[in-house]
This record gives C-alpha cells, sequence and structure tokens, in this order.
C-alpha cells in the first residue's frame, strides 16, 4: 500500500511575489523555475526543500506526485484551451522528474 501524498493548496500570497517569477512559495526560496505560463501569471517551480510548486492564483506545494494529482484534478475542469494546456505542461513536467 503506498503512502498518502500530501500538498498545501490555498490563495496565492502577494509577500511571495510575482506569480510568475515567485522568489519564494509559503516561505520557502525558489531553487529552480521549470516552467512559466504563457496564459497568466503562473509557473512550476521546485523549492530549495525539494518539494515542487505550481503558482497561479492558488498555489499548491507537495511532492512531485501529490501536484502532479492537484494539476490532473484542475486539467478535468479546465475551461480553455490554454488552461487545459497548461495543466498538461505540469504534468509531463512532474512525470519526468521536474525537468
Amino acid at each position: 500500500m503506498g503512502s498518502a501524498q500530501v500538498a498545501t493548496v490555498g490563495p496565492w500570497e502577494s509577500e511571495d511575489g510575482n506569480p510568475a517569477y515567485p522568489r519564494q512559495v509559503r516561505g520557502v526560496r525558489v531553487k529552480r523555475q521549470i516552467t512559466t505560463r504563457l496564459d497568466g501569471p503562473g509557473a512550476l517551480i521546485e523549492l530549495e526543500d525539494g518539494r515542487y510548486a505550481f503558482t497561479g492564483e492558488i498555489a499548491a506545494v507537495g511532492s512531485a506526485r501529490a501536484v502532479q494529482q492537484l494539476a490532473r484534478r484542475r486539467l478535468s475542469r479546465a475551461e480553455s484551451d490554454e488552461e487545459v494546456a497548461w495543466w498538461r505542461d505540469v504534468i509531463g513536467s512532474l512525470a519526468r522528474g521536474g525537468d
């Protein structure tokens, strides 16, 4: 039986900076930016503590698997081709190990 995958989700916090190019998320510094959303402010990033996050109107932080699961849920509710493309990019990047 696999272990539970936990992610934290909440509204974007302005003190973390621009969600397209965040400096930190929930107080944890960004290690690297993996991809940037093209249709609005948002990014997929790796944090210095080894977790991943996607940013935008909301931010989700957790293991690659947990963040990918959240992105899959958001993909299922996507309302535009651009949003579908974004969530597919996030899911694919995390599946490749954050490359």
